[in-house]
């Protein structure tokens, strides 16, 4: 199971004799030897030796061996079937590599116990002990040059299977019609590259500092280093080794990638075109990459982990050169920084490495995360190359929650490493696009790739917002900023509603003060008139209602789409205290004429109108905050309006919403008449019963959960407000009896599931609902009841239900989502 490679020794027979033979073809006799034997048995054979987690298993359990049991035949056949099992899989991947996505994740899983410290460690002492059996057989009166064994096979091909799944594909030089001969060749020099790596594991991780090594070996020293410290975390493998030794060992490989990395800058600087094949060929750079996924996790790592008192050492060559090295890697044939928000629509195998592997941008973000420092543009281009190859992009017919679902995978690990770092990097993203839309004087329609980019930037600063505790580290009312202005500054097209969902998501958890501070700030910014431009596009979402008249078919579907995006934004500036006193006038007719446009359709009509939810939330506000925002007319003061929201309120959970929402303010602003007391009285109820008897299911259950306070605050008001006469009469029918009861067992019943996350939503409106009830029916309530909510308004807080990838506003007071 080894071979000596020499010029001067020749097979004395047909049968090649393995002392002898070339190196590939020892690597090909090896795999078929191995295959062939797998059909094998053997008393001594280990039940788990056919898979790669046995063979590996079993090579580990075998290693503790002398090498005179290790002779024992029983023992070299086990061994042989091992290595034959691990040798056929990574064989198997190089065979069969671009494969499918099902197909992927068995041969990473597999390929997990081969990337592990402990099982690398033992394959260099099977190493040792068969070079020096080679050496005992090998004849005396020859010299071989090399001695190659079954062990180099496999690490040659298993550096070779870590590149071309960290690359996912191939790895060619730049020459793709590489002749058959220069093929065999690179796969002679990779075996002779594994005879050449150091006698132990640990030297292997430090072979890059060196100055003599071919540079075949480190190439091969590094993709095996990459498997260990990147790919191996990845698959959420353990380290074997003890901390205080772990950290040593991490300061060696740093200093020797750093090494490593400094030596590659000098050769780049010295080079008259970096750029070009000869200089900088597809192995160099897919092994630079590498080099700097290593050296960005690792040192990531050191500096999260390590005592904040103790400052981080100081590399500015090392860190200049890494810059430099990923200019190189991700440079365009135009200018970099005219195309910062553009990146490449493909990537080749080394940028993949550079942005899907390791910790990378975390690095990257943390280390220049100060836009002065000189190279910070390559980190935002990089960040953009990153958004945009991360996962699936944007388009209107997707289903946004299975996207997100997607980013959440791809893109939350980066960015919530290091969330105050990233939310920079973004920040100078959107600020980068700010600069280029304001340079004309209409709102600009931005490229696919482009779009693609800022909505992944909108969501990534929405969920970082969203998920970070020390918000006061946040650059809040930067970002508001930034948002504002993309938002009015981007067309008003039907392929921009993802983006500025996640805007509106942006803004609304920025908080009330930053957004005012954020709204007034913008309205400052010299590069462009956002007053104009917000004016602007309220107008064009008018104008668009007056076109859809007559018109029922898509394009009327797209128009009431973009109107409700608008309603959003409104509801989100509303929210924040924005002073929009310069914007009451096209805030009016907005209001209006979207109201007049639902009121002049039939009830059936007008509940398939896809802002009606959103305006109804926001006429709700406006109620309430008797907002001047509205001209000398008052839309919800319409009667018709009132109507119609009791008429199709029952129809959806989303309707039901925004009806409770609209009718509780109406409420609060004077008493209603009797009739319409009893219509909101059943509409309440009935949502009520059907959320307590679990109706909704599905998507509806949560937001079934989080209206039902809602209703029952509207049924407490109405009670409030009526006298007791009027009351006693709207509880008298008898099914409110089986509410009364409903509503008691769920209330005073310890369960679990929905019903226990239902009695804490009704925690405090349900009881105080049941004693109003009692007391207006003529039976006394308990003696020392708290549970009465209190009488004045209270603060409303807002927050968003996407429901058919259509965003709408729900306002919730502070007791009602107390929870």
């Amino acid at each position: 199971m080894s071979s000596t490679s020499s010029s001067d020794t020749e097979s004395e027979s047909d049968i090649p004799n393995p002392c002898s033979v070339d190196a590939l073809e020892f690597a090909r006799m090896s795999t078929q030897f191995i295959h062939g034997d797998q059909s094998a048995s053997s008393h001594s054979v280990h039940p788990g030796s056919g898979t790669v987690r046995g063979a590996a298993e079993q090579l580990l359990a075998l290693s503790s061996l002398s090498i005179d049991e290790t002779t024992d035949d029983d023992t070299l056949h086990e061994i042989s079937r091992c290595s034959s099992t691990i040798l056929g899989f990574l064989q198997d991947i190089l065979d069969h590599h671009p494969f499918q996505e099902h197909e992927r994740v068995l041969d990473t899983a597999d390929l997990l116990y081969l990337v592990q410290e402990d099982f690398l460690m033992s394959l260099f002492d099977y190493r040792q002990l068969f070079y020096r059996i080679a050496s005992q057989e090998c004849p005396r009166d020859t010299a071989p040059s090399v001695i190659i064994c079954w062990v180099d096979v496999i690490l040659a091909r298993l550096g070779e299977v870590v590149c071309v799944l960290a690359a996912e594909a191939p790895v060619l030089d730049d020459n793709s019609a590489i002749s058959a001969s220069l093929k065999k060749q690179y796969e002679d020099d990779s075996l002779r590259a594994a005879a050449q790596l150091p006698e132990k594991w640990l030297d292997v991780l430090q072979l890059m500092a060196s100055d003599h090594a071919s540079s075949a070996s480190i190439r091969l020293a590094i993709r095996l280093t990459f498997g260990v410290k990147v790919i191996a975390p990845r698959l959420e493998c353990t380290l074997k080794l003890q901390p205080s030794m772990e950290a040593s060992i991490s300061s060696s490989i740093l200093h020797a990638l750093g090494t490593y990395i400094n030596r590659l800058g000098s050769e780049i600087d010295g080079s008259n075109d970096p750029l070009s094949a000869s200089s900088f060929p597809g192995h160099h750079k897919v092994t630079a990459a590498m080099a700097i996924s290593i050296f960005a996790t690792m040192h990531l790592q050191k500096l999260l982990c390590q005592d904040t008192t103790v400052g981080s050492p100081f590399l500015p060559h090392t860190l200049r050169n890494i810059l430099r090295i990923i200019e190189l890697l991700i440079a365009r044939e135009d200018g970099l920084q005219a195309d910062i928000m553009d990146p490449h629509d493909t990537l080749d195998a080394a940028r993949t490495i550079l942005v899907r592997w390791g910790d990378v941008m975390s690095f990257c973000w943390l280390v220049w995360d100060d836009p002065r420092f000189m190279g910070a543009e390559i980190v935002t281009y990089l960040t953009s190359v990153w958004l945009h190859h991360s996962e699936s992009t944007t388009q209107l017919e997707d289903d946004l929650d299975q996207t997100i679902e997607l980013w959440y995978i791809s893109l939350a690990p980066s960015l919530l490493q290091c969330p105050a770092a990233a939310t920079g990097a973004l920040l100078r993203l959107l600020q980068h696009l700010t600069g280029r839309l304001c340079s004309s004087s209409l709102p600009l329609i931005i490229s696919d790739i482009v779009l693609d980019v800022v909505t992944k930037s909108c969501w990534a600063v929405f969920e970082i917002i969203r998920g970070h505790e020390a918000r006061t580290a946040l650059p809040l009312v930067d970002l508001g900023v930034s948002l504002l202005s993309v938002f009015v500054l981007i067309a008003d097209t039907r392929q921009m509603l993802p983006v500025r969902r996640f805007m509106i998501d942006a803004l609304n958890v920025l908080g009330p003060e930053a957004l005012a501070v954020a709204f007034k700030g913008v309205q400052a910014v010299a590069q462009f008139d956002f007053g104009a431009r917000f004016d602007s596009f309220l107008a064009h979402q008018k104008r668009q209602l007056l076109e859809t008249q007559d018109l029922i078919d898509d394009r009327a579907v797209g128009i009431y789409l973009r109107v409700n995006m608008a309603l959003n934004f409104l509801a989100v500036l509303i929210q924040s205290g924005s002073d929009l006193a310069r914007h009451h006038h096209t805030a009016s007719y907005l209001l209006c004429a979207s109201t007049e446009h639902v009121l002049s359709r039939d009830a059936s009509t007008a509940s398939q109108i896809a802002y009606v939810p959103t305006l109804l939330a926001v006429l709700a506000v406006l109620q309430d905050l008797d907002s001047e925002i509205m001209d000398n007319t008052k839309p919800w003061e319409d009667e018709r309006l009132g109507a119609l929201v009791l008429t199709i309120g029952d129809l959806s959970l989303v309707l039901a919403s925004a009806a409770a929402q609209f009718l509780l303010s109406r409420m609060r602003r004077g008493p209603v008449g009797c009739l319409r007391s009893i219509e909101i009285w059943d509409f309440a109820r009935d949502i009520l019963i059907f959320i307590m008897s679990r109706h909704y299911l599905g998507d509806g259950e949560p937001l079934a959960l989080l209206i039902a306070p809602t209703m029952a605050r509207v049924l407490l008001d109405l009670l409030d407000s009526a006298d007791p006469d009027f009351a006693r009469f709207m509880i008298s029918f008898p099914w409110n009896l089986g509410f009364c009861t409903t509503l008691r067992n769920i209330v005073e019943t310890e369960t679990g599931g929905y019903m226990a996350v239902l009695r804490r939503r009704l925690s405090r409106f349900g009881p105080a609902l049941l004693e109003k009830i009692n007391v207006s029916g003529g039976r006394s309530g308990p003696e020392n009841s708290t549970n009465a909510p209190a009488e004045s308004p209270t603060p409303m807080k807002l927050i968003f239900y996407c429901a058919c990838n259509i965003l709408h506003p729900i306002w919730m007071c502070d007791l009602v989502d107390q929870e």
